[in-house]
Formats: C-alpha cells, structure tokens, sequence
C-alpha cells in the first residue's frame, strides 16, 4: 500500500474512531446518565439490553480503528523515532486488546442476563464485573500513554500543528486519570475528527 493510500485509509479510520466515540457518548449520556451505577446496569441488562449490548459492539468496532491509526502511526515515525514510537505502540497495542476483553466480557454478563439464558452465579457475576472494570481502566491507561508519546513525537518533529499536538497531549495526560473517562471520551473526538481533517486534506 502506497503511503498515500495508507494516509487515507488511515484518514477514513480516524473520522470513524470520532463518530464512533460520538455515537458512545450518546448512547451513555442518553441511556446510563452521566454515572451509572452497578444496580442501573443490571436493571439495564435485564429489562433492555440494547444499549449495553451496542456500546460493546461500539467498543469492537473502534478497537478496529485504533489499530489502523497505531499502525499508521508507528510507520510514519519508526525510523527517525524507533524507541519511544516503539513503546508507544505496544502500549496502543495492550489498549487495544484490554478494550477487546472489556467488550466480550460485558457483552457475556449481559447476554447472561437474559432469561433465555442460563444465568451466572452472583459470584462468577461479581468477578467478571471486577474484570471488565479492571480491563476498562487498561485500556483508557494504556491508550493515553499512546497518545502521548504520539503527540509529543508529532510536536518534536513539528509534523502536526502544535495546537493539535498540545490537544493531543491533554487528553493524553486526562486519560491516566481513570474518573476523567467521559472528559477523555469527549477530547477524543474532536482530536479523532481533527487527524481525520488533517490526514484527508494533505
């Protein structure tokens, strides 16, 4: 693949990654309010399954997009920045994979919700609910040390404007603070949708 091409398809990933995270957010904003709690969740996966069940899909699908973009990514920098785009990767890479565990789980708890199904005993319930939450937090930990190595690389070798890397920087930083998800969710779209500009434009 050209690296043209690859910069578009990179480009069509990364305006999916943001509407992907809009569709998320409104589906909790509108769906589990701003904090659910774990008794709203279980209510939630007994009565209408939809939502929880959709956010896991979204989950999925945006663990594809990532990808595309850390790959993207790691062939644009390796070989001026081979050490610190390295470890980024593998950090956007274990982000990737906590988010892909996170979605499977959730979506067993839920299905095994469903009175069709034979459910779980509340103590398998209460350890995979431990595991999702544990997961979750990976996957948003790992992903902002990616997004700060990226930018930082971006910004010392002057590839992207310094706004945008100084965005990307942020929401970096927020991403390690595991209450500050929704405010993650939020700068990750609009900076998804800001490299997507960018990416299609050049």
């Amino acid at each position: 693949m050209s690296k043209a091409v690859n910069r578009k398809v990179s480009g069509v990933a990364a305006l999916l990654h943001s509407f992907l995270g809009l569709v998320t957010l409104f589906v909790v904003i509108s769906s589990l309010g701003i904090v659910p709690n774990p008794d709203q969740l279980a209510e939630l996966a007994r009565s209408n399954p939809f939502p929880l069940i959709l956010l896991d899909l979204l989950k999925i699908l945006s663990s594809i997009t990532a990808m595309v973009l850390i790959i993207y990514f790691y062939n644009y920098f390796k070989v001026n920045n081979l050490g610190s785009i390295k470890w980024g990767s593998i950090a956007g890479g274990l982000s990737v994979i906590c988010l892909l565990i996170n979605a499977f789980i959730s979506l067993s708890l839920v299905l095994s919700a469903s009175p069709e199904i034979s459910p779980l005993t509340p103590s398998r319930i209460s350890k995979m609910e431990m595991v999702v939450i544990i997961f979750g937090i990976g996957s948003v930990f790992f992903n902002g040390f990616w997004y700060l190595v990226i930018n930082r690389t971006a910004l010392k070798n002057k590839v992207f404007s310094a706004s945008f890397c100084y965005l990307g920087i942020a929401l970096g930083v927020i991403s390690l603070i595991p209450p500050l998800s929704l405010i993650v969710l939020l700068l990750m779209i609009v900076w998804s949708l800001w490299l997507g500009i960018i990416l299609l434009r050049n």
